[in-house]
């Protein structure tokens, strides 16, 4: 594949969108400095992956964003697109040239990429620094570049783009350094890249094995603990399952009383029901007579309507009757008006016709005497122009001379500016040494006076440390004080976290005992779970979990919902699978499962009624019916509100009422009804969580306390230690005053070396006076020359005198020059003014031809009306014939309003027949609602009773061993000896204490758990073995491909080296036996010098060398293309034409596009590519194919 395009917009300078087509092997990009050759080369680097900004020239990343010029705005964001073709477009392109050759790399592209003509790779940034990346047009990582070209010698630092720079940097890089280029020709780069990647899962794989270990052993422990404690659960459902055996038989004798009651009770409802029949019956005839009432008060509204209709059409036809004689009169009227008026118009219009065309003559004669004024103005005007183009051509030349003049007087004033400016400088040096012998002098002075005020600062400080052993004594007793304060302190608050801590203590045994009565609850909710499990259904929850109550209800809703609160929500599916078909049916909304309470999810309701218990219940899930079917009254009057129209009200719903404490009510009754047994666990829990709330805001306070004390003890100890440390503070104070008079003897010591530094000093400033005498003789040498130049500013003086002239004479041409414009001005105003008064005459006369034309359709048009108002003046109808309708339509409305009042008086007399049918039918109504009262009393006894009798079924529990008779039939023993029996099982309960029911199905759980991680250890490991030996296999393919690659690059190297310089010898070396990590160096001897490191050649030979190596890579493994950047600058011209030829010899295999100021380098190239910068700031390419120039030129 090959390079075909770049497309740059916004990169750098290349703020429009730039394309640089590289049509052939050898394309040279040329330009002057600085106009943007090398942000080419940036571009391709940092399209390819580049992540530094100082790789790119810059300190940022968004820098390579166009940041604006003199005259355009900053842009937003960059963009650079690489464009390449395959390999076979590439061949088919470049068979046509002769001299040229398609490069056979080694590089291939994946195979998704292989299929296509052409392959593009994009990256843009914007403002805000987020790089984008896309291939083929499809957003990408990063990563996915780096693979397309990983091993290919294409990269942000690959050897194929050698920018300026960067062939010193490479012949001089570390061995380290070198090696990436090797490893890039030899294609290791991708194994290094696979053998990080394996590591990094290799690292992953280590610390999963580890955590699984820790794991396995933990699971270990806790299957020991959980053995126990299965034991004991074992032991424990025996002894329930004994329990529920002997509950079941107990309640079964409650359960038979409650079913004889329902039997005589049903017996009631069933006469009840009879009797309403019979009732509804006879109030079903009465409805159906008044019905037919109703029928015939209908037919007789159809009749009054038909005789209002007719009424109606009456009056409008009586009205339009009137109307149209009063159109017709005052039509006829209107039209005689219309015909003289008409008339009228008709003879002013001729009148206009015969003024108008007088009007066309006189514009006629006056656009005539206008033409030859026009021609005189034109005239006037061409001799107007003539001179004054004359006077501007005179002008011109004025202006150049005085152009001339003023930059020879510029050139003399900058002269002597800089001979001005000479002399300012040598005035500051002198102002400088002034400075430093001031220096020299204050520091004379500092040093005479340094040591008096050092012995006065030693007596200070005597002084001062005197006053603070004072303050040291004070500190002292004010630490004695504070001290006893803290003590006190420390005693009350020992006491108050003591009683904190006591009443603590008491509410967390009041605590326990509120789990124990809750514990207790929950014993059959955790028989009936693992009646569930055994079932094979696990994972549920309970209605008491999933709904959220106000705390005023709570009570209210234990009252009513007693062990529903309990019972578990299961789906249709498994509600399904665990009911008696026999027994049970899926229509009701809460269904039991022998003892145990159940409720079907799907049948819950989802909205709450309004005015009913559920709006004091929060829930995801749904409501029981029964919250939905019980009323809520807040207090007594809203429950007696709620009972009295309950009583008048025979529509209301039947249900309950209850109140916040819980007492239940009956609608239908008067009075107050039976409580609903259940339990109290809500406000328990409600009281159990405040109590838990009251003691975690109890903690704080301890901890306040505790931590109050601790600071306390902790402030006791600190004043202990302040107060130790203040004497011995005081005990150093008395040694620091020692110390300040053995200081005040040493001070003395130092007056002897004080007076040294001044003799030094004094010598010092000798010297710089001696140097500032000197710049004075040399500033009055100045002044001299500054004297001399006075002359050449009198001459300066005669030649502005002379340009005063030259600007004089300019400014009289000027003055004709506006003169003879004025001129010009007044003949074109002249003849614009002449033309305008011609062009108002020609409209004036076509807008009275216009009118003329007018006048006359006028004309005409009122012809055509006043011929027509004559034909419908003889249209009009008679108003006699009009008249007589209207009296003949008045007589038909009195007759349809006699027809109405008739129609009227029949609807009276239905209305009354249908009053007294309503009255015997509410009559008849008022004894069905009597008797539907009655039977709904009865039916809420039946319903109550079938509740207690559910609740009482839901309470048996049907063992496996027991049949239907044992269960539901007559005991064969006495109650009281299953009660004895009970009691006994309860007491072995309690003996077992705390029991996990749980155990046994964790045990197993865990079991499974851990025999699953010792699967995952074994493959984890075997995973470990795996990568280590793929790491070993990518070592041993890195080694074998690495020393293969040098060696070839070596001896490449070796052969190329000679050619380039005509001798010599160059070689590479390994810095160490570990191909892995080894480090390679270049060492090279150009001919007759015997230098013992790179280091010691020249400027050129290091370019060259580099090149040599940078070639031999190519020459083992080409990359797609090789970018240079200026690589012959530092070349001279015979190594230039070396460089060429091998560049030439390249191209064959490489397309090379390089950049360069150098002639020969340039004729070398197949196509130019030139870089300009005509609007500052702005790159723009130019190209020029060279075979089609020279060809163009021999034609020529």
């Amino acid at each position: 594949m090959r390079l075909k395009q770049i497309k740059l917009a916004g990169f750098k300078s290349f703020v429009d969108v730039t394309k640089v087509p590289f049509p052939h092997q050898m394309t040279a990009i040329v330009g002057p400095n600085g106009c943007g050759k090398s942000n080419i080369i940036d571009a391709v680097r940092w399209v390819l992956g580049e992540s530094s900004a100082k790789n790119l020239r810059g300190d940022a990343m968004t820098d390579v964003i166009f940041n604006g010029s003199a005259e355009r705005k900053p842009i937003g964001q960059a963009s650079v697109e690489l464009i390449f073709e395959t390999q076979s477009e590439a061949q088919s392109e470049t068979n046509a040239e002769s001299t040229q050759h398609s490069p056979t790399n080694n590089f291939h592209l994946a195979a998704n990429l292989a299929e296509r003509n052409e392959v593009s790779i994009r990256r843009t940034v914007n403002r805000d620094g987020q790089n984008v990346y896309y291939l083929n047009g499809s957003k990408c990582r990063k990563k996915d570049i780096t693979d397309v070209f990983l091993g290919s010698g294409l990269g942000p630092k690959s050897y194929a783009i050698i920018e300026q720079g960067m062939i010193s940097r490479l012949i001089e890089s570390k061995p380290q350094e070198l090696r990436v280029f090797v490893e890039e020709a030899a294609g290791v780069s991708k194994y290094k890249e696979r053998r990080r990647e394996t590591e990094l899962k290799l690292d992953h794989t280590s610390d999963n094995l580890s955590r699984l270990g820790d794991i396995s052993q933990e699971i270990g422990i806790h299957l020991n603990v959980l053995d126990q404690q299965a034991t004991q659960a074992s032991q424990y459902r025996k002894l329930k399952a004994q329990e529920r055996e002997l509950k079941s038989i107990i309640a079964t004798v409650k359960y038979q009383a409650a079913q004889q009651q329902l039997d005589k009770l049903s017996t009631v409802i069933a006469e009840l029901s009879q009797q309403m029949t019979t009732a509804k019956q006879e109030l079903g005839e009465q409805k159906a007579a008044l019905t037919k009432q109703e029928q015939a008060i209908e037919q007789e509204y159809q009749r009054l309507s038909q005789a209002q209709h007719e009424l109606t059409s009456a009056n409008q036809a009586n009205s339009r009757c009137r109307q149209e004689l009063a159109t017709a009169q005052h039509l006829l009227a209107n039209n005689e008006k219309q015909l003289a008026r008409y008339a009228e118009k008709q003879r002013e219009t001729s009148e206009k016709s015969q003024q108008f065309q007088t009007e066309i003559g006189n514009w006629q004669k006056k656009l005539a005497e206008l033409a030859p004024q026009i021609l005189l103005a034109e005239q006037a005007l061409v001799a107007a122009k003539a001179q004054l183009l004359s006077l501007e051509q005179q002008l011109t030349a004025q202006e150049q001379l005085v152009h001339t003049k003023n930059r020879e007087r510029l050139a003399q004033q900058e002269q002597r500016i800089a001979q001005q400016k000479a002399a300012l400088a040598h005035q500051e040096a002198l102002a400088k040494l002034d400075a430093q012998l001031d220096a020299k002098q204050s520091r004379l002075d500092e040093l005479d006076e340094q040591t008096l005020d050092d012995l006065d600062e030693l007596t200070a400080q005597q002084q001062s440390l005197t006053n603070d052993l004072a303050a040291t004594q004070e500190a002292l007793d004010a630490l004695h004080d504070e001290k006893r304060q803290v003590d006190a302190e420390l005693k009350a608050t020992v006491q108050a976290l003591s009683d904190a801590n006591q009443a603590q203590l008491a509410g967390q045994l009041q605590l326990q005992q509120l789990e124990t009565q809750l514990a207790v609850k929950e014993e059959w909710q955790s028989e009936c779970e693992h009646w569930l499990t055994e079932q094979g259904i696990t994972g549920l929850q309970s209605y008491r979990k999933v709904i959220s109550v106000e705390k005023k209800w709570q009570v209210a809703v234990d009252k009513v919902l007693g062990h529903w609160l309990d019972a578990f929500l299961l789906d249709n599916k498994d509600f399904a699978q665990l009911l008696p078909t026999a027994e049970q049916t899926l229509e009701k909304v809460t269904q039991t499962a022998e003892r145990y309470w159940l409720i079907n999810q799907s049948k819950l309701q989802q909205h709450a009624q309004l005015g009913s218990l559920a709006t004091k219940v929060s829930t995801d899930i749904g409501f029981l019916p029964l919250l939905n079917q019980v009323q809520i009254a807040h207090d007594k009057s809203a429950l007696a509100t709620l009972l009295s129209t309950s009583a008048d009200n025979s529509d209301t719903d039947d249900g309950y009422i209850v109140c916040p404490d819980g007492s239940l009510w009956s609608r239908v009754a008067s009075s107050k009804g039976r409580e609903v047994q259940g339990a109290n666990r809500l406000a328990l829990q409600c009281q159990y969580d405040e109590l838990k709330a009251h003691l975690a805001n109890q903690e704080p306070l301890i901890n306040d306390l505790s931590n109050k004390q601790a600071g306390l003890k902790a402030t006791q100890q600190s004043l202990v230690q302040r107060t130790e440390q203040l004497t011995s503070q005081q005990s150093a104070q008395k040694l620091a005053q020692q110390k300040v008079i053995s200081e005040f003897e040493f001070k003395s010591a130092q007056v002897a070396q004080h007076n040294r530094q001044v003799l030094q000093l004094t010598q010092a400033i000798d010297e710089l006076t001696q140097e500032r005498h000197e710049l004075v003789v040399i500033i009055e040498q100045k002044n001299v020359e500054v004297a001399a130049h006075s002359q050449t500013a009198q001459q300066t003086q005669q030649a502005e005198q002379a340009l005063a002239n030259l600007q004089t004479q300019v400014t009289a041409l000027q003055t004709q020059k506006h003169a003879s414009q004025q001129a010009v001005n007044e003949a074109q105003h002249a003849l614009q003014q002449v033309q305008l008064e011609h062009q108002q005459h020609s409209l004036s006369l076509r807008q009275t031809e216009l009118q003329l034309v007018h006048a006359n359709e006028q004309q005409r048009s009122t012809e055509e009306q006043l011929a027509h108002y004559q034909q419908e003046l003889a249209k009009l109808p008679k108003t006699d014939a009009l008249a007589q309708q209207v009296n003949e339509s008045s007589e038909l409305v009195e007759q349809a309003q006699a027809k109405l009042a008739t129609a009227e008086l029949q609807l009276d007399d239905s209305k009354a027949q249908k009053s007294q049918l309503a009255k015997q039918i509410t009559l008849q109504e008022t004894r069905v609602s009597q008797q539907n009262d009655t039977a709904h009393q009865q039916a809420l006894k039946k319903e109550q009773l079938v509740f207690e009798l559910n609740a009482a079924k839901a309470s048996l529990s049907e063992l496996k061993e027991l049949n239907q008779q044992q269960v539901f039939g007559e005991p064969t023993g006495s109650i009281a000896s299953y009660q004895q029996q009970l009691k006994q099982v309860s007491r072995k309960l309690a003996e077992l204490g705390a029991v996990n029911l749980a155990a046994i199905d964790e045990f197993q759980l865990q079991q499974t758990r851990k025999n699953q991680i010792d699967l995952q250890i074994e493959d984890l490991t075997q995973a470990v073995a795996t990568l280590e030996s793929a790491i070993a296999k990518i070592d041993k393919e890195s080694r074998q491909k690495f020393k293969t690659t040098f060696e070839q690059i070596n001896q490449g190297f070796s052969a190329l080296f000679p050619k380039v310089f005509g001798g010599g010898q160059a070689y590479l070396t390994l810095t160490s036996d570990d191909l892995l990590d080894t480090g390679v160096t270049i060492m090279a001897r150009p001919p007759g010098k015997k230098n013992s490191t790179i280091h010691l050649l020249s400027g050129g030979e290091k370019a060259l060398t580099a090149l040599s190596l940078v070639f031999a890579i190519f020459r083992l493994t080409p990359a797609p293309f090789c970018m240079l950047d200026e690589v012959d600058a530092p070349l001279d011209d015979a190594n230039v034409e070396r460089f060429c030829n091998l560049v030439g010899e390249m191209s064959k295999t490489v397309q090379f596009i390089y950049i360069s100021h150098n002639k020969i380098a340039m004729e070398m190239a197949s196509h130019l590519t030139g870089v300009t910068m005509m609007e500052p700031g702005v790159s723009r390419m130019v190209s020029v194919d060279i075979d089609e120039a020279i060809a163009m030129a021999e034609v020529s």
